[in-house]
């Protein structure tokens, strides 16, 4: 067995958010919720995928982990990626556990900027109000460009590591604006977890908030994940109280790219156009601006990630 019938306590800084320090298979433990995506230590190598919805708690066992890429590896490299890796796609997750920081939209651009350059993009949509999945919809020409499907809390895993059996390129996940249970699984099988935000105090505390829950969750499973902030709808006139969230931003101890995204029309423009800034009409100088943004923090999430630009073509 895997884990204890009994032996179901919340542990560490997790108290709070009630994760379970073993896998659940009884189907009877209290914090159940939690139990569907656990990690810990089978016979000591961080095995960290469970299957199934909560009440099923069933551990995936390590060959079935080692067909699909999915074994945490633990190593100082763990973000790099080489080119005998090429097909296996990469995840990045939009996750905040506040609504209204831009996450959508932040998302939507960045799988038009890799889409520009020739990367096959699969975005899944588990926010509550499918803004991106209705975006999708609404707009036919968007599927030459990339594809979007909407997915129920319990089906992500499923369809997760279904697109990661068949699929090369980039998964964007754009997770729900609340701290939950897909928060989780999608922060710890994302190559990278990006919280968009403001620059102001709210989207801040929230943003910081968690980040110290994901740095305390890589301690307790034993693996790095890798969290930047981005802070958007920047005014790029830099306003007093935008200067003074800024210090904010550096005393919080989150991680923000080093670079921000202006408050510009093009990024509002997505969702009434249906055109990311890449695919927009760049005579027009304020979408030359947004791509030359978007491009900007493109090739720094490559950079982080170890990537280059022969896996586009690969």
């Amino acid at each position: 067995m895997y884990g204890c019938l009994e032996d179901h306590k919340p542990v560490g800084p997790y108290h709070q958010r009630r994760v379970c320090r073993n896998f659940c298979i009884s189907g009877n433990c209290a914090v159940k919720e939690w139990c569907g995506f656990s990690r810990t230590l089978m016979h000591g190598a961080p095995y960290i995928w469970v299957s199934g919805c909560p009440e099923q708690h069933t551990p995936i066992r390590p060959q079935t982990l080692k067909s699909r890429h999915l074994i945490a590896q633990r190593t100082g490299h763990a973000h790099s990626r080489s080119m005998n890796n090429a097909m296996r796609p990469t995840i990045i997750a939009f996750a905040s556990p506040k609504g209204g920081v831009g996450k959508s939209t932040s998302c939507a651009c960045l799988a038009g900027a890799l889409a520009a350059r020739g990367y096959p993009v699969l975005v899944l949509d588990l926010d509550q109000n499918r803004t991106l999945e209705q975006w999708f919809k609404r707009f036919p020409d968007l599927a030459g460009i990339l594809t979007v499907e909407g997915l129920g809390e319990g089906e992500f895993m499923d369809r997760l590591k279904h697109h990661c059996d068949t699929r090369s390129g980039f998964i964007l996940v754009d997770v729900a604006g609340v701290y939950q249970k897909t928060t989780i699984q999608a922060a710890t099988v994302a190559d990278l977890t990006i919280t968009p935000s403001k620059l102001s105090a709210p989207d801040i505390i929230e943003a910081a908030k968690l980040h110290r829950e994901l740095t305390h969750l890589s301690a307790m499973i034993g693996k790095p994940i890798l969290h930047r902030v981005l802070l958007n709808e920047v005014n790029p006139l830099w306003p007093t109280y935008q200067r003074a969230a800024l210090e904010d931003v550096k005393r919080s101890g989150v991680e923000p790219f080093g670079m921000v995204v202006h408050q510009r029309a093009p990024y509002a423009e997505v969702f009434l156009t249906g055109q990311p800034p890449h695919f927009a009409n760049r005579t027009r100088e304020p979408v030359r601006k947004a791509v030359e943004q978007l491009d900007d923090l493109t090739d720094r999430i490559l950079t982080l990630l170890g990537l280059n630009e022969q896996k586009a073509a690969a």
